[in-house]
Parts: structure tokens; sequence; C-alpha cells
């Protein structure tokens, strides 16, 4: 898979919407940069490069170096963490929220350059609106997990009714407007969906609630 050295700001938008955009392996990173970010979270397993990828790129320019550096080996018995199994999947859609998250830190002006084609349908952002734009924006990926996150942002913003004043004032939104948004939702999306049904992932799933007990 080739990489290009594509816009920092585009890159960080596809970030958000679509996933990680970076291989993990050849990673060449200054000492600075990781005193600035920290070291990968870890409480995260499945998406510990993704969300150590973006808290990067909200911080500091990037550049992919074309000619390939590493292999990486695909095992035959799927052990590694990307295996795309039920457990594996389960993870990831656990752990993506903490990893959206990051993105509600954006300083207002690396976030206009990074959204500025998305506030054509949304107006202008201002620093206290990001986490409303987020959500509209998580609430147009083909992505579940994206969405269900988008509305809850948007939720826990409103929490704070000067907050809603605030969209009132700024963007005419009134309550029963946030209240709808339940319905962009796809509850057929494209996200990876886990097969209850599979006899392994059921038998890992009652050994794990019988060492509960």
């Amino acid at each position: 898979m080739k990489f290009k050295n594509t816009n920092r700001f585009q890159l960080i938008r596809e970030m958000f919407i679509y996933g990680n955009r970076l291989p993990a392996p050849g990673e060449i990173i200054r000492k600075s940069i990781l005193k600035q970010i920290g070291f990968f979270n870890p409480a995260l397993l499945q998406t510990q490069d993704y969300d150590f990828h973006v808290r990067t790129l909200l911080k500091n320019k990037i550049y992919i170096y074309q000619k390939p550096l590493v292999k990486y080996r695909q095992m035959i018995n799927g052990s590694q963490i990307d295996n795309h199994s039920n457990l594996s999947i389960l993870r990831q859609n656990l752990e993506l929220p903490f990893v959206l998250d990051n993105f509600l830190k954006m300083d207002i002006n690396l976030f206009i350059k990074v959204f500025s084609q998305d506030f054509k349908v949304f107006g202008k952002p201002t620093r206290e609106t990001i986490p409303y734009f987020l959500g509209k924006i998580a609430l147009k990926t083909d992505d579940q997990i994206r969405q269900k996150w988008g509305y809850e942002t948007i939720l826990n913003f409103i929490k704070d009714t000067k907050n809603l004043k605030l969209l009132n004032s700024l963007y005419s939104i009134q309550y029963k407007d946030i209240i709808s948004l339940v319905n962009k939702i796809n509850f057929d999306s494209k996200s990876q969906k886990i097969n209850y049904k599979d006899t392994k992932f059921r038998k890992i799933i009652r050994k794990f609630l019988n060492k509960e007990k």
C-alpha cells in the first residue's frame, strides 16, 4: 500500500472521517515530539497507533517517505492484533470514541483549515462550538460508531444551557433540531459488525463472564 504526501489539513480530516491513514511500522519521530504529545495510550489496544497519529498530526507536520522500509507479516492463523476477528472489531468499536475525543481539543485556527469545506453546510464555527460541528460532521459519515459519537458529543455539549443558547444565537438552532439529529444515525451502516453467532467468539465471552463471577 502506498501512502501519499497529502496536505496535512486534508490528512487530519480524513483521519477523523475515515480512520487511520498512516502505517505504524517504520516511523521516525523526534524525541521532542514524544515529550510534547506523550507515548502510546496504554489503555488502548486496537487503536493505539491511530490515537498516537491523531495526537501527532494535531500538533506537528509529517513527511511520508515513499520507499518501503519494513515488511508487515500477516499470520496465517490470524494471531496479529488487526486480524478482523470478532474481538478485535469489538475492541476497535469501543476504543474509537476515545480517539475521536482528541479532535475536540483542536485549536480553532487549525479546525477552520481542516474542515473548511464542511462550513458551507453547517456555517462558520467558533472555538466554543467545535463540539457541535464535529458532531455534525461525524453524523454525515458512513460509520455508525462515528455517528453515535457525533450525536452523543452534541448532547453533551448542550447539557450546558448556555451552549444551546449560543447555537440558537449563532445558527438559529433550537432544541428540537438537536433531538431530530438521531434520525441521521444509519443503523444499516458500513461499520464492521460482530458475528455474535460465531461459536469461538461465544466461548471466549462465556469464559470471560465465568471469570468475572
